[in-house]
C-alpha cells in the first residue's frame, strides 16, 4: 500500500466536509466518512485507479456525496 501524505488543508477541508453532512444528523456525518475512508484506501491499494488530469492531479469521487479526494503521487 502506498503511503498517503496530506495537504496542510486535508483537516479544514475534511472538517468543513463532515460539518456539511452533520446539518442531515450525526448517522449521516458518519456515512459519509465511512465512505471518504473507503475512496482513500482505494487510492492506497491502486492509485493509478484514477485517470490523470491534464494538470497532473488525479481525482477520486466521494460516492453520494459532492466532495473529492484529489491526488497525485509523489
Amino acid at each position: 500500500m502506498k503511503p498517503f501524505k496530506t495537504a496542510d488543508t486535508f483537516a479544514a477541508d475534511l472538517q468543513q466536509a463532515y460539518d456539511y453532512f452533520k446539518q442531515g444528523g450525526p448517522k449521516t456525518a458518519d456515512r459519509f466518512l465511512v465512505r471518504y475512508d473507503k475512496a482513500r484506501r482505494t487510492i492506497m491499494a491502486s492509485p493509478l485507479v484514477c485517470r490523470l488530469r491534464q494538470n497532473q492531479w488525479r481525482q477520486m469521487p466521494i460516492p453520494r456525496s459532492p466532495n473529492a479526494i484529489y491526488y497525485r503521487e509523489a
